[in-house]
């Protein structure tokens, strides 16, 4: 599930029915686990391309010193055409596209995360949100 999956899902659980309060009330539960298995499923996809994204690194940092035709042909890596400097090393391995899609899935997790919390927030409010509305509701009718 991406942000904008995040965002719409939102939109459809986020505004009160001011008809049925207690019934909001009694679901805030519900909106809170499902928001909440979200949030740890964004964590784990953070960390999950982290571990990834370190791991590769370390074995095309470990090719780009000692390049070997085996090596190229189990990953599907190709051999450099000229020796690799190993002040070089760092450049080519920031530039690297295998290495930069890994990084931008972990951005996308923190960007997911950082969603998720801010709905969170929202969720923990939300009985005062529904205790306002009664409050109102009950100022307005003169109780």
């Amino acid at each position: 599930m991406n942000s904008e999956d995040i965002i719409n899902e939102w939109n459809n659980d986020a505004p009160i029915n001011e008809i049925g309060l207690g019934d909001q009330s009694r679901d805030i539960p519900k909106l809170h686990a499902k928001y909440y298995k979200m949030l740890i499923d964004a964590r784990k996809e953070i960390a999950k391309a982290k571990f990834l994204y370190k791991r590769m690194r370390s074995e095309k940092n470990e090719f780009l010193i000692n390049p070997t035709q085996e090596v190229a042909d189990q990953f599907g890596w190709e051999m450099p055409d000229r020796t690799i400097l190993k002040s070089d090393i760092k450049d080519i391995l920031d530039g690297d596209s295998e290495l930069l899609k890994i990084d931008l899935k972990a951005q996308e997790a923190e960007i997911k995360v950082d969603l998720l919390q801010d709905i969170m927030k929202m969720i923990h409010s939300r009985n005062w949100l529904i205790k306002n509305a009664l409050d109102d509701r009950n100022f307005l009718h003169g109780d």
